[in-house]
């Protein structure tokens, strides 16, 4: 269930004053109209990520942090690392006391619309909203109007669920005491209310600095909030009389009596749990106009607030002055006569009161107000090194009680706090004054981690403890002091022994090629505590190592005789020979060697090292400049001098500004020794300004520089009457578990592999735990190719059977990794491709089958499928196709919607469309609105996040997702750019189904493709259950499809190669029919060495007819007169060069063959009669053939009248009577179907009846 928190104000409501908070609101009221666009112009503000956030912190918060975020602050929450923030507070709901609603509904409109309200959950930070009421008045009457009161309750509850926000806000100032039962009523009616329409609500309430008038019942509001909120600044406000810090942590002996540690006590004795109670601090001061330059001092008008980084700037310029007893920073200047006083809070002041919290034990801190730090990273430090599991507690330290060094302790105290220095294994503390008032307040100190320990000792009056020593590296103190009388308390130091047991440092195996940027995992570990991680890219450029300047790295080896590229010898003499840098001239005091270095504000540096100092002087020394601005300068303009001198024994740091060499900030005595190698770290953080240094791993100095500085351009290597060598020199830079490398010409790997056996990129990486022990370097090192490899198709011929198809590809560094095909055919709606075999094709441009509507409204239209229902959190639709261990996915699409949690992508492998997760699948899926590309895995139809990646994604653009899915690796691009990758440990090796999915969405799919993995050459199966599955519509349009694309072994997918298929699996038609000879169908032929025959052409709508074929036999379906022989498209034919035998009846056969090679079934003639003298009378005459086709001639022998029957069907028209001789006796013309001769006057004999062109039909006449 979710947590929702309602925060709770406590601000001051004696003295008659206007709070920051209601003098902020006011300030910005006329402006409320604005977008937050507009306000960021007005704040000066760029969408930008500050330099903290360049580098992301892995440190996870172990206690609250809460912080107000005022509407005015436009889009600065884009830059927050969000691990260092739990609650968000959106200021704020300006409450109507008539009416119960909101009299700003500009800012409540940006209350519902701001992205800064998913933005923090995604990132985990729970959001509140903020209701403000200032002044007893407008108070009263809203208490004492219940109406105004259930609206709103009603308005508050509605807005925080319209957002599923965490909780709401309650920011009531200057509460009178007559309404302290009231206001607690209105707190329990709120409670109720979020319980009712709410469940799981937090109830959160601040109160102010100092409860003046006892307005507010704490034990019962502690009862009913989750969170009481102490604002813990306006202790010196706007309009105060005298100057003075807004949130002290201490009075000392100037400040009165209030302060915020008295404020912690007073609470927690009035009833407030300690876990509920978070103490809020100033994010800005005050600029005060005053009397004098002293302090305190009078003011002379209205004090003006500076925030943060207007107040950091401000003191470099006039000053950072520290005040012990309040333990505040301030700055004084005169302008035109007048003294000014600005008192303001930096991250020093800030840990002062961050470590009161952490000893008082209570639930945290929080800030008026986020943003106010611009993209300062000092206070975001400030939180990581006191409330996180990063923090580190120092070996050696000041401890005292909650008066601070300077003033006597409170009454009613009452607290417990384990002391335990990160790595020790044994504190010492030692009590420099002890005074307690005797026999009422006392301190107990225990020997481990809790007051269950053994108790070393209780202490009251002036027996101080002395020295205690625990018996390991926990102490535990406990301190009670009763309501009456107080006194100095007890000032005392920490020191411990540390562990010598060095820490650990391992890389994650790397993958022996990289395309596109890659992110290197590590594990560190100590006995103890890792304190800080450290990373250095090299990269091979073919014939050296480096490291790319431009991202804050260096990588020398000296390699070879010359000067690393880049490196500019200004002064001195400086040589490269056997693998060392040499600096020969001793005569110089000041030589120069300089090279580019990115230097900035969001990482700590480590500059690593071996140097070696000899020559004949007696003034030898030696080092670098680091964060250097100008190094043309002779002090190289500012920058740290890290400066280490053989002779006079001695480390020293500067801090150089204007180009002015200053006396040594720090000086430490070393034995430095000639000729001697010594290797040397040295680290610095520009958020704390905090510069160390370790010569063979062992910590040898160490300093602060209060305004530190936060950029450089270079680094440069400096002697001084010394002959001086160099080795091994790196720069880290620090890193968490993980380290995101970046490939390409501008990034940490530049080059690419030389050939495929170079590596191109070597990881290097460095711990040092919190004793300060140093690990090994641990090393990796890996091969780029980026160039994508090449790959080609070729289909020739048609193709009527399955076919083996050859593929070509090449590689020249990694190889080719991956191969995959994907065949398609033109189907009755469109492109499609056989799901059964492992191929999906769907450009919607066609309805094709097989998909399910599972969830949401979906619909086609000519080239589109929608998915529309923006309401649906989990739609579905869902397409059978086999699925194995080696696939290629490619699904393009958009969403057009702008509002909604909007999310779309698909599940692959699917075993269960129909269950709400897919049974078990993986999902890849794309957010819109948290920007960023995730893996997930469904394992029995729960959902498992394994990947998430920030990923830039815009309404109404394309997008094509290509998922590669290998024996469970899966990597994901989009648009051609690498996202990342996963890979399952127990991957699943078959699917049925592809789903996709969207979440408040609206999607335009525009296609969808499922590619199977093949080798160097295939087998193509073709027909009606083939992968290919059409035959082409027409000759000139192919049916089928073939697409390859490769991977290499580094990644790189090559372009998509495709060739068309023309496919033809049925044979052309039969020739209708073939008659013999020129026209009609002829009989016989006189001609005994050829022949002719025409016929009907044919068709095949696939290929198209390609050739007739034709062959002569002596019978139908024989082949021993000529052969099958190809005659081209024509439709008659004459063969010659025959030997035709007399009286021999010849037979054509005619066969189609089409483009695709088939041939068609032979359609043959009725024959044709070789006869040289058709009408004479032979042996072999023989009218058969006449009478086969209908002619007959009867009676025979006849007398006087012979009847010739002709079928209507011959085209015959005139006869002839012939005698035995062949002499034409009389012509005729043929009636059809009897024709009736009379012979009455002929001699008896042997006569005929000849018909052309059929054979001559016999009678006798007796």
């Amino acid at each position: 269930m979710e947590a929702i928190v309602l925060l709770l104000v406590w601000l001051q409501s004696g003295p008659a004053f206007q709070s920051i908070h209601e003098l902020e609101a006011k300030a910005h009221r006329p402006l409320a109209h604005l977008s937050e666009r507009q306000w960021d112009s007005v704040q000066g503000y760029r969408a930008a990520l500050g330099p903290w956030l360049r580098q992301t912190s892995t440190c996870a918060l172990n206690r609250q942090v809460m912080g107000y975020y005022p509407y005015w602050m436009g889009t600065a929450y884009t830059s927050f690392p969000w691990n260092l923030l739990s609650t968000l507070v959106f200021f704020s709901y300006e409450v109507d006391p008539a009416t119960g609603t909101y009299t700003n509904p500009t800012v409540i409109n940006t209350w519902r619309t701001t992205n800064l309200v998913p933005t923090a959950q995604s990132n985990g930070v729970e959001v509140q909203l903020c209701a403000t009421l200032f002044g007893g008045t407008d108070l009263t009457t809203f208490l004492t109007t219940p109406a105004a009161r259930l609206r709103c309750i009603d308005s508050l509850v509605s807005l925080t669920i319209q957002r599923n926000a965490q909780g709401i806000n309650i920011d009531f100032e200057g509460l009178p005491s007559s309404q302290r039962t009231a206001f607690v009523s209105f707190m329990q009616q709120l409670r109720d209310t979020l319980n009712r329409r709410r469940p799981g609500a937090k109830l959160s309430v601040a109160l102010p600095a100092v409860d003046w008038s006892n307005a507010y019942d704490v034990t019962a509001l502690s009862g009913i909030c989750d969170q009481l909120f102490i604002m813990g600044y306006d202790f010196y406000w706007s309009t105060a009389p005298t100057a003075g810090p807004t949130g002290l942590l201490h009075v000392g002996q100037l400040w009165g009596s209030r302060c915020n540690s008295r404020t912690i006590i007073d609470y927690l004795a009035s009833g407030a749990a300690r876990s509920k109670l978070i103490l809020g601090v100033p994010y800005y001061g005050f600029r005060y106009p005053t009397t004098t330059n002293t302090y305190p001092a009078s003011t002379t008008g209205s004090g003006v607030s500076r925030l943060y980084h207007q107040a950091y700037s401000e003191a470099n310029t006039y000053g950072w002055n520290w005040d012990p007893h309040s333990r505040s920073r301030y700055f004084m200047y005169q302008s035109g006569g007048q003294w000014y006083q600005t008192w303001w809070h930096d991250s020093l002041s800030l840990a002062w009161i961050y470590r009161t919290v952490l000893l008082q034990g209570i639930a945290g801190v929080g800030m008026w107000a986020l943003g106010y730090d611009g993209t300062r990273p000092e206070l975001w430090g400030a939180l990581e090194d006191h409330f996180t599991d990063c923090a580190v507690v120092s070996c050696q330290d000041t401890f005292f009680d909650m008066g601070g060094t300077l003033g006597s302790y409170f009454n009613r105290e009452n607290w417990t706090w384990t002391l335990a220095p990160t790595g020790a294994s044994q504190v010492n503390v030692t009590f420099h004054s002890f005074q307690l008032e005797n026999g009422y307040d006392t301190l107990w100190i225990y020997d481990g981690p809790s007051t269950t320990s053994p108790l070393i000792g209780s202490y009251t009056g002036s027996a101080s403890p002395g020295t205690v020593t625990g018996s390991s590296g926990t102490l535990t103190f406990r301190y009670k002091s009763d309501g009456a009388t107080v006194a100095p308390g007890w000032l005392a130091t920490w020191s411990c022994v540390l562990d010598n047991q060095p820490p650990t440092t391992a890389i994650a195996p790397l993958r022996s090629w990289y395309a596109q940027d890659f992110v290197v995992s590590f594990s560190d570990a100590d006995n103890l505590a890792v304190a800080q991680r450290y990373v250095c890219i090299a990269d091979y450029s073919g014939s050296r190592w480096g490291a790319n300047p431009t991202k804050g790295l260096a990588y020398e080896d000296f390699p070879g005789t010359a000067l690393p590229p880049g490196w500019v010898a200004s002064v001195g003499t400086w040589s490269v020979a056997s693998g060392q840098l040499t600096q020969s001239d001793e005569t110089q005091s000041n030589t120069n060697l300089y090279f580019p270095l990115a230097q900035d504000a969001s990482t700590q540096w480590l500059y690593h090292w071996r140097m070696r100092l000899a020559g004949t002087g007696t003034n030898r020394r030696a080092g670098l400049h680091l964060f250097v601005s100008d190094p043309t300068l002779s002090q190289r303009g500012d920058s740290y001098l890290l400066w280490f001198r053989l002779d006079n024994q001695r480390i020293e740091i500067y801090r150089i500004t204007g180009n002015t060499l200053p006396s040594p900030q720090y000086q430490q005595p070393y034995a430095f020794a000639p000729n001697t190698w010594y290797d040397i770290k040295a680290v610095y953080d520009p958020t704390t300004g905090q510069i160390q240094i370790w010569i063979n791993n062992a910590l040898v100095g160490s300093w602060t520089d209060p305004a530190p500085l936060q950029s450089g351009g270079y680094v440069s290597l400096r002697t001084g009457n010394a002959l001086v060598d160099y080795d091994e020199l790196r720069v880290y830079r620090s890193r968490g578990s993980t380290f995101a490398v970046q490939v390409g010409s501008g990034g940490h790997a530049r080059y690419e592999s030389v050939n495929p056996t170079t590596s191109a990129v070597r990881v290097l990486s460095l711990v040092r735990d919190a004793a300060g022990l140093w690990s090994a370097i641990a090393t990796a090192e890996s091969k780029i190719d980026w160039t994508p490899p090449t790959v080609g198709l070729s289909v020739s011929n048609w193709k009527t059977a399955d076919f083996v198809q050859a593929f070509s590809e090449a590689d020249a560094l990694s190889g080719v990794g991956v191969r995959f095909l994907l065949p398609v055919y033109l189907g009755a709606n469109g492109w499609e491709a056989s799901t059964a075999a492992g191929f999906l094709y769907d450009d919607f441009t066609g309805v094709q089958g097989g998909w399910t509507a599972g969830i949401g409204t979906w619909s086609t239209s000519v080239g589109w499928l929608t998915q529309s229902d923006v309401a649906s959190t989990g739609t579905n639709y869902y397409r059978s196709v086999a699925q194995g261990s080696l696939v290629l996915y490619r699904v393009k699409a958009r969403l057009t919607n702008t509002t909604g949690n909007r999310r779309w992508g698909f599940h692959i492998l699917v075993d269960d469309p129909t269950q709400t997760q897919r049974g078990n699948s993986y999902l890849i899926w794309l957010r819109y609105d948290q920007q960023d590309v995730q893996i997930y895995e469904t394992i029995s139809n729960t959902l498992y996040t394994r990947l998430t990646v920030p990923f830039s994604l815009s309404v109404g653009t394309d997008y094509l997702v290509e998922v590669v899915y290998n024996s469970g690796w899966i990597g994901v691009w989009i648009n051609g750019a690498w996202v990342g990758e996963w890979t399952d440990s127990t991957p699943l090796t078959a699917g049925g189904y592809i789903s996709l999915r969207t979440n408040q969405a609206q999607v335009e799919w525009d296609f969808v493709e499922v590619w199977r993995g093949r080798g160097a050459a295939e087998t193509i199966t073709v027909g009606p259950s083939g992968w290919l599955a059409a035959q082409n519509p027409t000759p000139t349009t192919s049916a089928g499809r073939l697409y390859s694309r490769v991977y290499d072994v580094a990644g790189n997918p090559s372009s998509v190669a495709s060739a068309g298929v023309d496919v033809d699996w049925t044979p052309p038609s039969a020739v209708p029919a073939v008659r013999d000879g020129n026209g009609p169908d002829e009989g016989y032929t006189t001609n005994g060495t050829q022949l002719t025959a025409n016929w009907d052409a044919s068709t095949d709508p696939h290929s198209g007819v390609a050739a007739y074929e034709y062959a002569i036999g002596t019978n139908p379906g024989l082949t021993d007169v000529r052969s099958w022989t190809d005659v081209g498209a024509v439709t008659s034919y004459t063969a010659t060069g025959l030997s035709l035998t007399p009286g021999q009846t010849y037979y054509w056969g005619v066969r189609v063959r089409n483009g695709a090679g088939l041939v068609g079934s032979a359609t043959w003639s009725n024959g044709i009669l070789y006869d040289p003298n058709p009408l004479a009378f032979s042996p072999s005459f023989s009218g058969e053939r006449a009478r086969s086709i209908g002619l007959r001639l009867y009676p025979s022998p006849a007398r006087e009248t012979i009847v010739l029957e002709v079928p209507d069907s011959l085209p015959a028209s005139e006869g002839y009577l012939i005698d035995a001789a062949g002499r034409v006796i009389q012509a005729f013309s043929i009636e059809k179907p009897y024709q009736r001769l009379a012979i009455g006057a002929l001699p008896p004999g042997l006569y005929g009846v000849w018909v052309p062109p059929y054979p001559v039909l016999r009678f006798l006449r007796e």
